[in-house]
């Protein structure tokens, strides 16, 4: 059996990180959008004398063992609802920016569920795949779910909302990586107030009231990232980018997740102007639109 399947990339309209918990994750509250930057993968499983589980990509960037996630994924799958022995071969065709917060790793992991589901019917409904995806990575539920969502808890309590309304997603990035361990430890350092805590819950209603009546401007003016200041510090490409999104005329900029991407709400008539504002040797820019519209 094989399925090719593309997997959309993320961005985070707003993210606010809370507290600490005991398991050592972070309380969240994210609105996430999938964008029309895709991955391809090509899943195969069969029937095998012993279970096998390869990994393949065109990066040389990642891992391709028990390290990576989409074996992960494959591996969770295969041992929860799979009975007998079958080699399962994933390629990831990676067009997503690595390590860069638009969560290629995890949608390439829910990926993997998707498609496996689909090979085996009637194995696994599709609610059952969601505690898999939240033992693989925070960011992995919505990755399956897509669309436009709220995101509780540390990622894998889903809400729908309304779509994004339309609009072009400009999204930039240079030869700068982040750790999302290293980001969260870096925000863990900074004084956090009150004044903060105010911003964020007044850009998280603004930005619900603009998705709820279909106000593009509304959302890219309150667009939110609690991790802009413990990371642009160290990532100043990063930084330069929003500036420069914004001065090319974009209606908001943000950090994606831990970064190092960065990206721009524009209007559809206006996203190619900005991008070619923006290209210069060692950056990709890409354009999107919100994934509803493909």
């Amino acid at each position: 059996m094989e399925m090719k399947i593309k997997t959309p990339a993320k961005v985070n309209l707003f993210l606010e990180i809370g507290a600490r918990r005991e398991d050592g994750y972070h309380d969240l509250r994210s609105v996430m959008q999938t964008v029309s930057l895709f991955d391809r993968l090509t899943v195969r499983c069969n029937k095998s004398v012993r279970t096998k589980i390869l990994v393949r990509s065109n990066s040389f960037f990642l891992p391709t063992g028990e390290k990576n996630i989409a074996f992960q994924a494959a591996s969770l799958f295969h041992d929860r609802f799979l009975s007998g022995h079958y080699e399962i071969s994933v390629f990831l065709e990676k067009h997503i920016p690595v390590c860069a917060g638009l969560g290629g790793g995890s949608a390439d992991a829910a990926g993997v569920l998707y498609a496996l589901n689909r090979m085996f019917p009637g194995k696994a409904k599709q609610e059952e795949l969601y505690p898999l995806a939240a033992a693989l990575g925070s960011d992995v539920p919505f990755c399956l779910k897509k669309g436009t969502a709220l995101a509780n808890g540390r990622g894998e309590k889903l809400s729908p909302l309304p779509p994004l309304p339309s609009c072009r997603i400009v999204i930039a990035i240079e030869n700068e990586r982040v750790s999302t361990a290293a980001a969260y430890a870096a925000f863990d350092a900074l004084p956090h107030g009150e004044e903060e805590t105010a911003l964020a819950e007044t850009r998280y209603r603004a930005l619900l009231r603009g998705l709820e009546t279909g106000d593009p401007a509304a959302v890219a003016k309150n667009l939110y990232n609690s991790f802009e200041a413990s990371v642009f510090p160290s990532a100043p490409r990063a930084k330069r980018i929003k500036e420069e999104l914004l001065e090319a005329g974009a209606l908001g900029a943000l950090l994606s997740g831990s970064g190092a991407a960065v990206f721009g709400i524009c209007s559809a008539e206006d996203a190619h102007r900005i991008a070619d504002k923006l290209k210069k040797p060692g950056r990709r820019v890409f354009v999107c639109a919100p994934e509803e519209e493909i």
